[in-house]
């Protein structure tokens, strides 16, 4: 077998498909996000699908994972790598949950992106740090965006949730700075488009406020 020089999009494209990998089996809910979300799809992730499956079948896909990470993604910058592990572990946590072997996954994701165990434990530290530090009175922007109304029942539940639940552990306050990080661009997408609030609804408030509601 002979691999042939990967380009970035299809080095990231292996970091997104590992990483819906790590668990041993394939989540709709995952798939979904890797096609949809603004970051996978910069990266064409959704695109390189069928090529990363194609390596599957022929047992290939290891050998590639193996030239990881490749100059480009070496050379990204901290900003760039952070944001695409950013969506990562949105993506890994879509179903509700994120077990160990996905959290060891993120670490190791995270250094084929280029990046350093150190660096990926900084990036943890700043988002629990951030998170502790957020204010109440901010907004749920995803879930307004979704529901279409800041004091919609949902989202009144999410922000709740938040405040005193997540804002009292080290992993929600990370998720909290995560999703101020990156919520309003969301946001500002899916308000837009019809059909993304409908994705966002099905795959990502619905489940989550179904989790909420079992508190």
């Amino acid at each position: 077998m002979t691999t042939k020089k990967l380009t970035k999009n299809k080095a990231v494209s292996i970091c997104y498909y590992s990483m819906i990998l790590a668990d041993g089996k394939v989540d709709d809910n995952e798939i979904t996000w890797a096609h949809k979300s603004p970051i996978a799809l910069k990266y064409q992730v959704g695109e390189n699908r069928g090529w990363f499956a194609e390596l599957m079948e022929k047992g290939e896909a290891e050998a590639y994972v193996k030239m990881l990470p490749t100059p480009a993604l070496k050379n990204m910058s901290t900003e760039e790598r952070n944001a695409i592990a950013m969506d990562l572990m949105i993506m890994g946590a879509i179903d509700g949950k994120v077990d160990e072997v996905e959290k060891k996954m993120l670490i190791a994701t995270y250094q084929l992106l280029g990046g350093s165990e150190a660096n990926y434990n900084a990036l943890m530290q700043k988002m629990a740090k951030a998170g502790a530090n957020k204010k109440s009175s901010g907004g749920c922007f995803v879930a307004t965006a979704t529901m279409g109304d800041y004091n919609h029942p949902v989202v009144l539940d999410l922000r709740t949730f938040r405040d005193e639940t997540l804002r009292s552990s080290i992993p929600g306050r990370m998720f909290i700075y995560l999703y101020y990080k990156i919520g309003p661009f969301f946001a500002n997408i899916i308000k837009k488009s019809r059909t993304l609030r409908n994705l966002s609804f099905k795959f990502l408030i619905k489940p989550l406020h179904s989790l909420v509601a079992k508190k």
